[in-house]
């Protein structure tokens, strides 16, 4: 089997061939079958191959089924990846880093920490608009205090009843 082809396939395939083999009257054990199978694979599947190995499988079909199994839990990951724009990566750091301002991400750019090239072209960031834009301004005025005890903050309510241990109450 070839790295990256389809298992199930691969299965189809051997299954077939095991069947072949019996419809000529020169049928294998099944232990046969399974080593075949096994060695069959690529590398990519020897975790599968370990496994199997380990809990002793008698079953060729069970040993496919499981194998599919195996292969849609695998992730694959993309060996060639799109280079993104300048633009792109500092939008991405601009979200990234909490929507900080260009004022900040130019710092981080001159520390050698991000590489930006064109950091001046930076479109603005519509979460950012629409942050600024739902902000209410604060029109309240607090009370200064003028001498010593001018402005005091007290506790309402007062103090509360509580029960501590052996239900004997505190104040």
């Amino acid at each position: 089997m070839a790295e990256g082809s389809s298992v199930q396939s691969h299965g189809v395939k051997m299954l077939s061939l095991v069947e072949k083999l019996e419809d000529l009257k020169a049928a294998l054990e099944n232990d046969t079958y399974i080593d075949v199978i096994l060695q069959s694979l690529p590398p990519s599947c020897n975790p599968f191959i370990v496994n199997c190995n380990m809990n002793g499988l008698e079953n060729y079909s069970l040993v496919i089924n499981m194998l599919v199994q195996y292969e849609s839990n695998l992730i694959m990951t993309a060996q060639h990846k799109r280079k993104l724009d300048d633009h792109e990566n500092a939008q991405i750091w601009h979200a990234r880093l909490g929507h900080i301002c260009k004022d900040r991400i130019r710092k981080f750019v001159d520390s050698k920490s991000l590489e930006i090239e064109d950091l001046d072209h930076l479109p603005t960031c519509e979460s950012c608009l629409k942050g600024k834009m739902t902000k209410k301004p604060f029109v309240g005025q607090s009370a200064i205090a003028n001498g010593l005890l001018h402005l005091v903050h007290t506790d309402v309510y007062g103090s509360l009843n509580t029960l501590a241990e052996e239900d004997s109450r505190t104040s």
